[in-house]
């Protein structure tokens, strides 16, 4: 759609404003529609080397008669990075030429440029906003996953981060600051208190403590209206702690020492991977591959030349050819 709202000029911004200046009409072209296109075209490499901008790949988008005789509207797309960032972003811009003079321009940026859609993600995401890569051009909208959904039923929010291999994962962003990776946080591999817990693996079967006095502080789950709820609970030994697991509760695990505020945020590169646990949890192989174009991506190796990518065998969409055939 053309927008013929405001006669432009001069530079267009970095951050994504329109430009929104008149100009001199000035007579390049005789008034043929061939001579009108030249005409526009030529007033946009003008303002494309005085943007201050690094443009390039000029194109024709759509060209319409105007009412007025030998008046024609052209829209232009084209690319231009910013001296900032050095991030490419797509421009569009309609040019009005009546009788072979160009009498207004309306230039806009759009999104930015992008082959994977951790190219859209910014140093600095919004809450509930899931960035993606739509054709070549950077787009956001909302989470529709299982994960994303249950993460926010439980009063929390999701937030997206990038990887350098461009590739991107999701966090859940507790009341309490901790941080779980949204798909570890769906499968219960991890809690709002997941933080190097010690499991209850050592007391299976006791059902006797000691009295000895050396606190920790464990993570218990309890459903509450069919809704899993965490919190912390201190016990005077991590035995008296296990062995207070029950059907309405179970003790994630524990941490010596008695319970403090629990403010420290897990940092990205210790969030718990769900696809590569399931992986080894069914006695497999996760490795780490790269595409051509350097991205990384997992996969669980089954076999000689039998393997899936990790995500879609945590998903269930691939599975070993054992299983298939």
């Amino acid at each position: 759609m053309l927008l013929m709202t405001a006669l432009m000029a001069g530079c267009i911004s970095d951050g994504g404003e329109t430009s929104t200046t008149t100009t001199t009409p000035t007579t390049l072209s005789p008034h043929t529609f061939g001579g009108s296109m030249d005409a526009a075209k030529a007033e946009m490499r003008l303002r494309m080397n005085g943007s201050g901008l690094t443009c390039r790949d000029l194109r024709l988008n759509a060209s319409l008669p105007e009412p007025c005789e030998k008046c024609w509207s052209f829209s232009f797309i084209y690319e231009c990075s910013g001296a900032r960032d050095n991030r490419s972003r797509i421009y569009y811009a309609d040019v009005f030429v009546d009788s072979g003079r160009v009498t207004s321009v309306n230039m806009k940026a759009m999104g930015l440029v992008c082959l994977f859609d951790g190219d859209c993600v910014p140093a600095e995401p919004k809450f509930d906003t899931r960035y993606f890569c739509n054709g070549r051009m950077c787009a956001e909208g909302f989470f529709d996953d299982p994960a994303s959904k249950y993460c926010n039923e439980m009063d929390s929010r999701i937030l997206m981060h990038r990887q350098p291999s461009a590739s991107v994962y999701s966090v859940c962003r507790f009341p309490n600051g901790n941080e779980c990776e949204a798909w570890s946080y769906y499968y219960r591999m991890c809690t709002p208190f997941t933080d190097n817990l010690t499991d209850c693996s050592n007391y299976v079967g006791s059902r006797v403590c000691s009295g000895e006095y050396n606190p920790v502080c464990a993570s218990v789950e309890k459903t509450v209206n069919s809704s899993k709820v965490y919190s912390l609970t201190g016990f005077m030994n991590s035995c008296a702690a296990c062995i207070s697991t029950t059907k309405e509760v179970l003790v994630v695990g524990y941490r010596m020492g008695e319970c403090p505020p629990t403010t420290t945020t897990l940092k990205p590169s210790i969030i718990t991977n769900a696809a590569s646990l399931y992986c080894e949890s069914q006695g497999y192989v996760y490795r780490i591959k790269q595409y051509p174009s350097g991205r990384e991506y997992g996969v669980c190796v089954f076999g000689f030349e039998d393997e899936c990518p990790a995500d879609e065998y945590f998903h269930g969409s691939c599975k070993p050819k054992r299983q298939t055939n």
